[in-house]
């Protein structure tokens, strides 16, 4: 069991090298998978519960880059600001694409709503170049 949760945690690494949302979610959603699970279930529930979170982690990252990746692209060719919303499993992430006048880069801002705070948390930002 010790070997396939250590390949587990391996392949979420792997996931997390590409710098992606879909990589930090695949990571971040392994380890609480797998802490949840242990709790609940012991090494096989920390083996379920891991990869339950890296497929999810890995989605809902997945999405949020699909979501940067075309707001930066409609914020580019029309040159305004792009806000999208995503919402999954009751969060509500907000992506906002901001073109540089003159250029082929766009700012790229995701945050996130926190309901107890009632204000928008910066969850990542990054400038990329858009063809």
């Amino acid at each position: 069991m010790k070997k396939s949760m250590i390949g587990l945690v391996l392949l979420a690494l792997v996931f997390s090298a590409c710098q992606t949302a879909s990589g930090t979610g695949a990571l971040a959603g392994t380890a609480v998978g797998a802490g949840v699970g242990a709790a609940f279930g012991g090494s096989k529930g920390a083996f379920i519960g891991g990869a339950l979170g890296l497929i999810a982690g890995a989605a809902i990252g997945h999405e949020v880059d699909r979501q940067r990746q075309d707001a930066a692209r409609t914020a580019w060719r029309e040159n305004r600001v792009v806000v999208r919303e995503i919402t999954e499993d009751d969060a509500t992430y907000r992506v906002k694409a901001t073109p540089q006048v003159g250029s082929t880069r766009v700012t790229t801002t995701v945050t996130k709503w926190n309901p107890s705070t009632q204000q928008w948390e910066t969850v990542s930002s990054q400038t990329q170049t858009v063809q």
